[in-house]
Protein backbone atom coordinates (compact mmCIF):
# COMPACT_ATOMS: atom_id res chain seq x y z
CA UNK A 1 0.00 0.00 0.00
CA UNK A 2 1.44 3.35 -0.85
CA UNK A 3 0.16 6.48 1.32
CA UNK A 4 0.37 9.86 0.48
CA UNK A 5 2.00 12.56 1.86
CA UNK A 6 0.36 15.84 2.24
CA UNK A 7 3.48 17.45 0.58
CA UNK A 8 3.52 15.35 -2.28
CA UNK A 9 0.09 16.46 -3.30
CA UNK A 10 0.82 20.29 -3.33
CA UNK A 11 1.00 21.89 -6.39
CA UNK A 12 3.45 25.40 -7.02
CA UNK A 13 1.37 28.07 -7.96
CA UNK A 14 2.97 30.55 -9.82
CA UNK A 15 1.61 34.34 -9.55
CA UNK A 16 2.09 37.50 -11.94
CA UNK A 17 1.08 38.86 -15.40
CA UNK A 18 1.87 37.04 -18.41
CA UNK A 19 3.28 39.40 -21.07
CA UNK A 20 -0.04 39.53 -22.99
CA UNK A 21 -1.93 40.91 -20.05
CA UNK A 22 0.80 43.34 -19.25
CA UNK A 23 0.43 44.61 -23.35
CA UNK A 24 -3.05 44.62 -22.85
CA UNK A 25 -3.26 46.94 -19.28
CA UNK A 26 -0.61 49.06 -21.05
CA UNK A 27 -2.49 49.96 -24.21
CA UNK A 28 -5.86 50.71 -22.69
CA UNK A 29 -4.26 53.41 -20.29
CA UNK A 30 -2.42 54.49 -23.46
CA UNK A 31 -6.05 54.72 -24.89
CA UNK A 32 -7.56 56.43 -22.00
CA UNK A 33 -4.40 58.50 -21.70
CA UNK A 34 -4.75 59.88 -25.48
CA UNK A 35 -8.69 60.43 -24.89
CA UNK A 36 -7.54 62.74 -21.79
CA UNK A 37 -4.85 65.03 -23.41
CA UNK A 38 -7.02 67.90 -25.39
CA UNK A 39 -8.86 68.13 -22.03
CA UNK A 40 -6.07 68.38 -19.80
CA UNK A 41 -4.02 71.02 -22.74
CA UNK A 42 -7.60 73.11 -22.21
CA UNK A 43 -7.53 72.80 -18.58
CA UNK A 44 -4.08 74.13 -18.89
CA UNK A 45 -4.67 76.92 -20.83
CA UNK A 46 -7.74 78.04 -19.38
CA UNK A 47 -5.66 78.23 -15.72
CA UNK A 48 -2.75 80.32 -17.67
CA UNK A 49 -5.47 82.66 -18.36
CA UNK A 50 -7.10 82.95 -15.19
CA UNK A 51 -3.89 83.33 -13.73
CA UNK A 52 -3.17 86.09 -16.21
CA UNK A 53 -6.43 87.98 -15.10
CA UNK A 54 -5.81 87.62 -11.58
CA UNK A 55 -2.18 88.98 -11.66
CA UNK A 56 -3.19 91.85 -13.74
CA UNK A 57 -6.14 92.79 -11.65
CA UNK A 58 -4.07 92.30 -8.27
CA UNK A 59 -1.30 94.56 -9.79
CA UNK A 60 -4.32 97.07 -10.80
CA UNK A 61 -5.43 97.00 -6.98
CA UNK A 62 -2.19 97.08 -5.58
CA UNK A 63 -1.98 100.74 -7.26
CA UNK A 64 -4.61 102.08 -6.49
CA UNK A 65 -4.59 101.25 -2.89
CA UNK A 66 -1.01 102.20 -2.64
CA UNK A 67 -2.37 105.65 -4.46
CA UNK A 68 -4.57 106.11 -1.59
CA UNK A 69 -2.49 104.91 1.35
CA UNK A 70 0.57 107.08 0.50
CA UNK A 71 -1.51 110.12 -1.10
CA UNK A 72 0.97 109.87 -4.35
CA UNK A 73 -0.21 109.28 -7.70
CA UNK A 74 0.91 105.57 -8.72
CA UNK A 75 1.23 104.93 -12.17
CA UNK A 76 0.75 101.09 -13.80
CA UNK A 77 1.99 101.02 -17.49
CA UNK A 78 3.82 98.42 -20.02
CA UNK A 79 7.14 96.87 -18.70
CA UNK A 80 10.28 98.76 -19.97
CA UNK A 81 13.79 98.84 -19.27
CA UNK A 82 15.08 96.18 -16.39
CA UNK A 83 15.19 98.42 -13.30
CA UNK A 84 13.77 101.45 -15.15
CA UNK A 85 11.12 103.99 -14.38
CA UNK A 86 10.54 104.86 -17.98
CA UNK A 87 7.36 102.83 -19.17
CA UNK A 88 7.92 100.44 -22.41
CA UNK A 89 5.21 100.48 -25.23
CA UNK A 90 4.55 96.61 -25.44
CA UNK A 91 2.16 95.16 -22.57
CA UNK A 92 2.65 91.62 -24.06
CA UNK A 93 6.07 91.86 -22.27
CA UNK A 94 4.53 92.62 -18.60
CA UNK A 95 3.91 95.57 -16.29
CA UNK A 96 5.36 97.80 -13.73
CA UNK A 97 4.31 100.02 -10.96
CA UNK A 98 6.10 103.37 -10.28
CA UNK A 99 5.11 105.20 -7.21
CA UNK A 100 5.25 109.37 -8.03
CA UNK A 101 5.78 109.20 -11.58
CA UNK A 102 5.90 112.82 -11.65
CA UNK A 103 8.06 113.82 -8.89
CA UNK A 104 10.73 111.25 -7.42
CA UNK A 105 9.91 108.51 -9.23
CA UNK A 106 10.33 104.67 -7.89
CA UNK A 107 9.80 101.37 -9.28
CA UNK A 108 6.98 99.68 -6.84
CA UNK A 109 6.47 96.39 -8.77
CA UNK A 110 6.64 94.54 -12.11
CA UNK A 111 5.66 91.46 -13.74
CA UNK A 112 7.60 90.09 -16.80
CA UNK A 113 5.33 88.22 -19.14
CA UNK A 114 6.26 84.92 -19.41
CA UNK A 115 7.04 83.09 -22.73
CA UNK A 116 4.45 80.72 -24.50
CA UNK A 117 1.96 82.70 -21.61
CA UNK A 118 -1.34 84.44 -22.52
CA UNK A 119 -1.01 87.87 -23.79
CA UNK A 120 -1.89 91.60 -22.50
CA UNK A 121 -2.70 94.88 -24.39
CA UNK A 122 -4.30 97.72 -23.54
CA UNK A 123 -5.72 100.65 -24.94
CA UNK A 124 -3.72 103.13 -22.11
CA UNK A 125 -1.62 103.29 -19.08
CA UNK A 126 -3.41 103.73 -15.71
CA UNK A 127 -2.10 106.67 -13.34
CA UNK A 128 -3.96 106.40 -10.00
CA UNK A 129 -4.03 109.67 -8.39
CA UNK A 130 -3.98 110.63 -4.85
CA UNK A 131 -7.61 110.24 -4.18
CA UNK A 132 -7.34 106.38 -5.75
CA UNK A 133 -9.14 107.84 -9.15
CA UNK A 134 -8.00 106.85 -12.86
CA UNK A 135 -7.44 109.51 -15.14
CA UNK A 136 -7.98 107.78 -18.03
CA UNK A 137 -10.49 104.50 -18.72
CA UNK A 138 -8.33 101.72 -19.90
CA UNK A 139 -9.03 98.32 -21.26
CA UNK A 140 -7.20 95.28 -20.88
CA UNK A 141 -7.39 92.11 -23.26
CA UNK A 142 -5.59 89.22 -22.28
CA UNK A 143 -5.45 86.55 -24.68
CA UNK A 144 -3.62 83.01 -26.04
CA UNK A 145 -3.17 81.22 -29.10
CA UNK A 146 -7.39 80.23 -28.95
CA UNK A 147 -8.57 83.25 -30.20
CA UNK A 148 -10.83 86.05 -29.20
CA UNK A 149 -13.83 83.31 -27.98
CA UNK A 150 -11.70 82.61 -24.80
CA UNK A 151 -10.12 86.01 -24.13
CA UNK A 152 -10.17 87.71 -20.88
CA UNK A 153 -11.02 91.57 -20.15
CA UNK A 154 -10.16 93.91 -17.57
CA UNK A 155 -11.14 97.14 -16.90
CA UNK A 156 -10.20 100.61 -14.42
CA UNK A 157 -12.97 103.14 -15.19
CA UNK A 158 -12.83 106.90 -14.01
CA UNK A 159 -13.43 105.95 -10.38
CA UNK A 160 -10.84 103.79 -9.94
CA UNK A 161 -12.66 100.69 -9.69
CA UNK A 162 -11.23 97.34 -11.00
CA UNK A 163 -13.38 95.01 -12.84
CA UNK A 164 -12.93 91.86 -14.90
CA UNK A 165 -15.62 90.34 -17.71
CA UNK A 166 -17.32 87.58 -16.56
CA UNK A 167 -17.34 85.75 -19.69
CA UNK A 168 -14.63 84.30 -22.06
CA UNK A 169 -14.53 86.10 -24.98
CA UNK A 170 -16.46 89.07 -24.35
CA UNK A 171 -15.27 92.78 -23.38
CA UNK A 172 -16.51 93.85 -19.67
CA UNK A 173 -16.86 97.31 -21.58
CA UNK A 174 -19.29 96.23 -23.83
CA UNK A 175 -18.58 97.55 -27.30
CA UNK A 176 -16.34 97.85 -29.23
CA UNK A 177 -15.84 93.54 -28.58
CA UNK A 178 -13.73 92.35 -27.30
CA UNK A 179 -10.32 91.32 -29.72
CA UNK A 180 -7.03 90.01 -29.74
CA UNK A 181 -4.27 90.64 -31.72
Amino acid sequence: MFLFTSSALKTHSHRGFTLVELLVTIAIAAIFMSLAAPSFQTMLLNNRMAAQTDELTNTLNFARNTALSQSVSVLVCPLGATNSTTCGTNWGLGWMVVNDPNGAPFLSQSKRSKINGPTLSATANVTFDARGLSTTQSNFSICDSRGTSFGRSVQVIATGFVQVGDTPGTAVWGLPALSCP
